[in-house]
This record gives C-alpha cells, structure tokens and sequence, in this order.
C-alpha cells in the first residue's frame, strides 16, 4: 500500500511518462511506462537507470552521507567530538535500507543494497569501502542467499561492471601524478572539477560499457552501439537534478512538500528522455547474433584474469581476450539450424535464409524475438492454411 501510495502521489504531479519513470525510480513500478518510451531508453543503453540497481542505489547512499557529513560539520564542536564520518556513514546506512524496502524487493536491487551495506558497514571499521573484496563478500552473499542468479544476466552484467569499475579505480589511484603549477591557478580551477567530473563519467561510462558488453552479446545477441554517448549525457542530469530532488522529495513528501521537488525531477527526466529518444533515432542496436560456446567461456577467463590480478600477469588475461575474439572473427559463420523448437513444444519455426516460418500466427513475443535476435532474422511468416483435402 505504501509503495501504491507513493506512486499515485508521484504520477499525480507529473503526469504521462515522466510521472511514470520517477515513479519507477522509486517504487520499481515500470508498467505504466510506455513501450515507445521504453524502447528508446532500452536503444540508446539508458534503460539501466529505470531498474533501481547499483547506479541509484550508490547516488543515494553517496548524496545522503556526503551531504550529512556536510551538515555535521558546520557543528564544529560536534564535529571534532564524534566520528563524524561513520555518523554520515549508519545514517546513509538507514537511507538505502529504506530505498531498498520501498523498491519493493527486487533482485537487482537486492544486490546493489548487499554491495552497498557492505561498503558502508567498512566505514564503521576504517577499511576501504571500494575494495575487490567488499565486491567478493557481496558476491558471497547473494549466492549464499540465491546461488540460482549466477546463472542470470543480471547477476553477471552487474558483477563484471562492478568488477571492472573496482579494478579501473584502484589503478587509477596507483597512478603517478605529475603537479602541473598552471592548472593549480584560482581560474584554471573550475575548468579542471568539470573536466575531472566528465572525464570520471566518461571512464566510468567506458569501463561499464565494455565489461558488460561480452555479457550482453551473450545473453541478449545484440549490443548498443551508442550507448557511451548517451549515458555521457544523462549522467550529469540523473547525479545532480534527478536523484538529489528525488531524495529530498521523499523525506518531505510525509509534510507534503515535495511537489516542487517532484516538478524539479520531472525536468530532468524529460531531458533524458529527449536524450534517450535522440540517441535511438540514430539506430546502433546492433544485432549480433549466437555467439560459440567455446569463444564466451575463455573471453569470461580472460576477463577474469583482466580484473582481478594486481601485476602484470593481468595483461595475459588481455592476450586471452584479444586472440579469442580474433580467432572469432577469422572462423566461418557456424551454418544456422534449420527448425527451432520452445522448450514446452508450443512454438515451432522453420528456419530460411531471411526469415522464419513460425507454427502460429501470433508467436509470444519474448521467446521470438529471442529467436530472431540469436538468429538475426528479422523477417517472420506466419503459417498458410492450405485448401483441399485435410
């Protein structure tokens, strides 16, 4: 009833998709997006920020402690007296614990409130929180709790994004720095915050981008081809229009004063799906087709080897990953079946040079558009009742 409640509250602020996608931001609650909508965000590789997973879960946890630590230190007396950071840390702590029972209990958001609680908890004991093994004891946990996810496309994208973000990072720390006197000038020093902002969204945006595209080429056959683009313009909108008036809506949504906020997230959220619709005109989902069994198991291992080896023995895991893919590409495309069958026997289809010949005349729409993409057929015949005799 809440979850209905704050829904209703949100769409009857802003109404048609907007309404709908911030509702869906909160709540999970995707339906009452439309499927135009939904395509486009799903083209231009922004539909990751509709599912409540580690990107809002991390925007919240992080605007919630960075901007209470702030408020604790304007109390200089408190501030020198009480671990201020571990305060800012439980209070984020409560924030995403109830971010997390408002979503609804879905299993990416699951995953992203494990991997968050477990790097907030590292506060309390002064250990990094973003470490690779704060992501293995996250791991651990979600497969103790449902071992069945690891089989799961969700589990492996977010995982091996997780993985690859971790490891970018900590090299990126571990890098030499050389001082540049010029640009530690007053007036140099707001060209370098933006430049260092969009530079961090680009890396992130590429690392993200590349580390699951193995996993959607996999699971889904088809890849987005602008999708770098699109989240380099979306991500400034969502970390500081959407998500923090998103935040404060909520907490004074129960005083009912959060309408304007509502209208400030509205905002922003039609820019992004300007930006989702524009991208998605310029086509880029790329099908691809069925990959061999053989190239995703050994491209997995060299990802592997990639991310988490601190020497440079994880330069092989490059080697594995750039001669499995070359080896792919120099093979002859494997001969394509000629029948495919469902799982239950329901749905049969006759497989040509273009197109598929399918035993009903509606086919379900999930378990034939999988067909089409695995197979890059694009083109489906339904069946002809033929005259004469049965």
């Amino acid at each position: 009833r809440l979850r209905s409640g704050i829904g209703d509250r949100i769409r009857s602020i802003l109404p048609g998709d907007t309404g709908a996608f911030a509702a869906a931001l909160v709540t999970d609650e995707r339906r009452a997006i439309s499927n135009a909508t939904t395509e486009a965000l799903r083209q231009s590789g922004l539909a990751h920020i509709v599912a409540i997973s580690g990107l809002n879960m991390a925007l919240s946890a992080g605007i919630f402690f960075v901007g209470f630590r702030m408020l604790l230190s304007l109390f200089p007396g408190a501030a020198q007296a009480y671990p201020t950071k571990k305060i800012a840390a439980a209070g984020a702590l409560i924030a995403v614990t109830a971010y997390y029972l408002i979503s609804g209990f879905g299993v990416s958001a699951e995953r992203a409130f494990i991997m968050m609680a477990i790097m907030l908890i590292a506060v309390f004991f002064d250990r990094p929180s973003i470490s690779l093994r704060n992501v293995v004891l996250s791991a651990l946990v979600i497969i103790a709790i449902s071992p069945s996810e690891v089989l799961g496309p969700s589990f492996q994208m977010s995982f091996a994004a997780t993985l690859a973000l971790v490891s970018g990072y900590q090299l990126w720390k571990e890098r030499r720095i050389r001082e540049n006197a010029l640009l530690r000038l007053p007036v140099f020093r707001p060209l370098v915050a933006v430049a260092g902002f969009f530079g961090g969204v680009f890396l992130t945006s590429l690392i993200g981008g590349f580390s699951t595209a193995l996993f959607s080429i996999e699971h889904f056959h088809r890849l987005t081809a602008y999708g770098l683009p699109a989240n380099l313009a979306t991500m400034p909108i969502i970390s500081f229009i959407v998500m923090p008036a998103g935040l404060l809506a909520m907490l004074l949504m129960p005083f009912g004063l959060d309408a304007p906020l509502w209208k400030v997230v509205g905002f922003g959220l039609d820019l992004v799906i300007a930006v989702a619709k524009t991208v998605s005109g310029w086509g880029g989902d790329i099908g691809v087709g069925r990959l061999p069994a053989w190239y995703f198991a050994i491209a997995v291992a060299g990802f592997l080897l990639l991310t988490l080896l601190r020497t440079r023995l994880r330069h092989a895991g490059s080697a594995i990953l750039a001669v499995s893919t070359f080896i792919l590409l120099i093979l002859p495309v494997s001969r394509p079946p000629d029948l495919v069958i469902s799982e239950d026997g329901g749905l049969v289809a006759l497989v040509e040079t273009a197109a598929m010949a399918s035993n009903r005349e509606n086919p379900p729409d999930f378990i034939f558009d999988q067909w089409q993409r695995a197979l890059v057929l694009p083109t489906h015949h339904p069946p002809k009742m033929l005259g004469g005799p049965a």
